[in-house]
């Protein structure tokens, strides 16, 4: 079994089955392609990106294959999958076995690298022996030679066909990757995020699935998603359902034919493994429910819970509370000399800075309630803002306030002064909470789940700064660059 290349650059291939039945799979992602990709480059430096289509031999009027080869270049990935095309398919194997030789020969793997293949579909490949097949290319040994070149395959199946059952366990098995299935495409971006975070380090993959959990809510997980995490987190590679798995397989070479499938009871887990599982389960919901994390206590050790999400690498998407009405992010603070081409503005902060005149939150006062406000940090116009305060407040106070009152505290106000002598430029949104929200659960939950940098009862407690002398300028929180 092959083992994952140490501290080397990540390589991830996202190899997606075009065919018919599979054309769902690029609609899932086509929608979030561009937000997933520029998320994995921003947590997982120097990480670059290789996409497959392939279709079947029946397709080569349109393609059996298209590619793009590992880059980081996000327009030239996001273009690609969103312009690429579907495939008819024909027969129900497809030509799996075109896309693994093409995985090991055409894509330019980088020496040391560690290297991820994730496949994505709802069959098998071709047998040599087939007519089509005239190559006579053989998808065990292309598995096997992946495998001998340190690539690791996740096998995403997304139906329960034994033939195919095999063929993505298989996969798994040889080269030390999961097999993990899916009963439907929508949980299919957050399987992708979670494959690629796991293979950054078991923290990474631990807050993505509290960042999920949290998103949800208090709704249950989707089983698909429960069934994918609770793989990740497992060192076996059996299937992420509870439908009865193959064997693993100790050599390719003694694999069974794929048209003999023999039936095999559902293997047990060991007993450790699945206490290990459900404690994590049970730590998210307990982070989800509770408004302050506490640790669980046993027998003399104290089992982890689950960290709060720094709101700032949480992407608007992924926000619980993203379903409000939000207002447009308005312009709050300027350096001074910054153009701005619309509202009044005057001297901030002792002359380093421009802010709006008059109430910041125009109109949000109109309603009765309260109004969930967010405060973000820009270094360039266009840049990515990091959001670093929040605040629930009564409408009763809206229509009054402006930056000055809004970031009144004197550690809130030192980091202001830090980030806009450092020519940042910093924003606020707001959103009106409607009675199904009561102001008092609304911030028990964002207590609970997120921890903003400038806002604890106490003060700030992570510094946001911008490093001198970055040619690309970005704002570091904590001592980490956001």
């Amino acid at each position: 079994m092959a083992s994952m290349l140490p501290n080397g650059p990540l390589q991830v291939a996202f190899s997606f089955d075009t065919t018919g039945s599979m054309s769902g799979a690029l609609t899932e992602v086509r929608g979030r392609i561009s937000d997933m990709l520029q998320r994995l480059q921003t947590d997982i430096p120097a990480v670059t990106t290789a996409v497959i289509a392939h279709g079947d031999y029946c397709d080569k009027h349109t393609y059996i294959t298209e590619h793009v080869d590992f880059t980081d270049d996000l327009p030239k990935l996001v273009n690609f999958v969103n312009t690429v095309r579907t495939t008819g398919g024909g027969d129900e194997p497809e030509a799996y076995e075109v896309m693994l030789r093409l995985v090991r020969k055409d894509l330019k793997w980088t020496d040391g690298s560690q290297r991820v293949l994730v496949v994505i579909g709802d069959a098998f490949p071709h047998p040599p022996s087939d007519k089509q097949n005239k190559d006579k290319i053989d998808w065990k040994k292309e598995t096997q030679l992946l495998a001998d070149m340190g690539v690791r395959i996740y096998g995403v199946q997304v139906n329960n066909s034994a033939q195919s059952t095999q063929f993505f366990q298989t996969m798994a098995d040889v080269t030390g990757g999961q097999h993990l299935k899916l009963s439907q495409f929508n949980t299919l971006c957050d399987v992708i995020m979670a494959i690629c975070y796991r293979e950054k380090g078991a923290e990474f993959l631990q807050n993505y699935e509290a960042e999920v959990r949290a998103r949800e809510g208090r709704k249950n997980l989707h089983r698909d998603l429960e069934g994918v995490f609770g793989t990740l987190r497992r060192a076996d590679s059996g299937p992420s359902t509870a439908t009865p798995s193959l064997a693993k397989t100790p050599s390719i070479a003694k694999t069974p034919s794929i048209a003999k499938v023999p039936s095999k009871k559902a293997s047990t887990p060991k007993k450790a493994s699945i206490a290990a599982a459900k404690k994590l389960v049970a730590g998210a919901k307990m982070a989800d429910k509770k408004p302050r994390s506490r640790p669980v206590t046993s027998k003399g050790a104290k089992a982890a819970v689950y960290r709060k999400l720094n709101r700032e690498l949480v992407p608007e998407t992924n926000f619980r509370f993203n379903d409000l009405k939000w207002s447009p992010w308005k312009l709050g603070a300027v350096p001074v000399g910054t153009e701005v081409t619309s509202g009044k503005w005057r001297a901030f902060m002792k002359g380093a800075a421009r802010a709006r005149g008059g109430p910041l939150l125009e109109g949000a006062g109109r309603k009765t309630g309260a109004i969930l406000c967010e405060v973000a940090v820009q270094t360039r116009a266009g840049a990515r803002r990091h959001v670093v305060w929040c605040r629930v407040l009564p409408t009763s106070s809206a229509n009054r306030l402006t930056l000055s009152r809004l970031l009144a505290s004197p550690s809130v106000r030192a980091q202001l002064d830090r980030v806009m002598r450092s020519g940042c430029r910093v924003w606020v949104r707001y959103a009106n909470l409607g009675r199904r929200q009561p102001r008092s659960e609304v911030k028990e939950q964002l207590d609970t789940v997120y921890d903003y940098a400038w806002c604890t009862r106490n003060g700030c407690h992570r510094d946001v700064w911008v490093p001198n002398g970055n040619p690309m300028v970005k704002v570091q929180i904590a001592g980490k660059i956001a």
